[in-house]
């Protein structure tokens, strides 16, 4: 593949993260009308979305070598893949929880892993 293109794979990868990112005050929202938690309890969602980054992030930038940059983002797209597809199968807010966790944890592999391959080329 050339350059040009594992750069548009890296950063079409990177966006899609952002989107899944900025899409949790529509899911609180969401939380609130359909599954009737309060919007304390909804406003968990950031929680579970932003403290998988930091953990993740922090834990994986000296492993991520060893374990590859291609298959780090393969974990992560597969991670939030299963996540996805959970949600229709169990609606519940518990299951948001997960799919924020598994984004936010999927967020910091591709992260370092774009991060770095773009530092390759």
């Amino acid at each position: 593949m050339s350059s040009i293109g594992v750069r548009i794979a890296l950063f079409s990868a990177y966006f899609l993260f952002a989107i899944l990112l900025n899409s949790v005050g529509t899911v609180i929202l969401q939380s609130i009308a359909s599954f009737g938690v309060s919007k304390e309890d909804a406003s968990i969602l950031e929680a579970f979305k932003d403290l998988p980054i930091a953990a993740v992030s922090f834990l994986v930038a000296s492993l991520l070598p060893r374990l590859g940059y291609r298959r780090a983002m393969v974990i992560g797209f597969a991670t939030v893949a299963g996540a996805c597809l959970l949600m229709p199968l169990a609606p519940s807010f518990a299951t948001s929880k997960i799919l924020f966790f598994a984004i936010g944890a999927s967020f910091a592999l591709i992260k370092v892993s774009v991060y770095s391959t773009i530092g390759l080329l």
